[in-house]
């Protein structure tokens, strides 16, 4: 009983300052202390050991005890990934929970190219999440969790009473996610996403993958190439960074210029400066749509 009325005022959990708002939510929510450590730009965003290091000490001095790692896997406005197996030393000296956001990025590990970082998770992290609806064709809403131990979520959101039925380990009625999580129950998602690999099949899932890194390299390669524009990072999922080399205000025009022709262009700022996200992924797109709006690009910037 002690263990669920600890004070959870002095746990202290390290996240990336590119990681999404959700994480710092859900920091709140728990009670624990949120440490945004800021991540080095080398091509792209990423969180250095030492960096983590440096502020868990600061926090051990200060009292406190650092409990979790947040790494990003595909970070929201970059799309930068965190070096997982750089911190499996870490993980292992301070006995920490290691989460990593893939909600993104994560479905490029169904490609050859990526194995690798999806072998760094199944050797470092306590838990992965990937979201159905943002790269893997499933829609809204739909993620996947994967604990490397299940008795984590058991021991902690596991309850019943003397008028639920009694349910074997090995049973068909298993598993019971009323014990895995906050919710008693939750609605029927499994037909949806089995109708995904049923219609495209694993291959054609990794085709589609593919097809968005094909066009985003594209682009990339074509930004390159040019004077007019610049990639603040390097990125090398679906997503394109790009800016105007004439500045904040010529991006800015870009980006509503792009939308009012019915570009779906989300602009932001990297690094302080505004730039656009360009992502590649919908299924529909075809190579003659990126090659379009890279014409429109051009257009635009050689008019202002």
């Amino acid at each position: 009983e002690d263990a669920f009325h600890q004070d959870s005022s002095s746990f202290a959990v390290y996240i990336s300052d590119q990681a999404h708002f959700s994480v710092e939510k859900a920091c709140r929510l728990a009670g624990l202390r949120c440490r945004r450590v800021p991540a080095r730009l080398e091509g792209n965003y990423s969180l250095h050991p030492s960096d983590v290091k440096e502020a868990m000490e600061k926090d051990r001095a200060a009292g406190l005890r650092p409990v979790a790692l947040v790494l990003t896997y595909g970070s929201t406005n970059t799309s930068g990934t965190d070096d997982i197996a750089a911190f499996k030393d870490l993980a292992k000296e301070e006995d920490l929970w290691i989460h990593v956001d893939a909600a993104y990025a994560g479905a490029a590990w169904a490609l050859d190219e990526f194995r690798k970082d999806s072998q760094a998770v199944s050797d470092v992290v306590t838990s992965v999440n990937m979201n159905g609806s943002k790269w893997f064709l499933c829609g809204f809403d739909s993620a996947f969790l994967w604990v490397r131990d299940r008795n984590l979520l058991l021991d902690v959101f596991s309850a019943s009473g003397v008028f639920m039925a009694e349910v074997g380990e090995t049973s068909i009625y298993n598993p019971e996610f009323k014990d895995w999580s906050v919710p008693l129950g939750r609605r029927f998602r499994a037909l949806r996403i089995w109708m995904v690999f049923e219609y495209f099949g694993t291959s054609g899932v990794r085709s589609y993958i593919q097809q968005a890194i094909d066009q985003a390299s594209w682009l990339r390669s074509k930004i390159e190439e040019s004077p007019l524009f610049e990639q603040p990072v390097q990125t090398k999922f679906g997503l394109v960074c790009v800016r105007s080399v004439k500045g904040e205000e010529t991006t800015q025009q870009l980006a509503k210029h792009l939308s009012d022709l019915g570009y779906g262009i989300a602009p932001s700022k990297i690094c302080e400066k505004d730039a656009l996200r360009i992502a590649l992924g919908s299924a529909a797109t075809t190579q003659a749509h990126v090659e379009q709006l890279w014409k429109d690009m051009v257009t635009f910037a050689e008019q202002h």
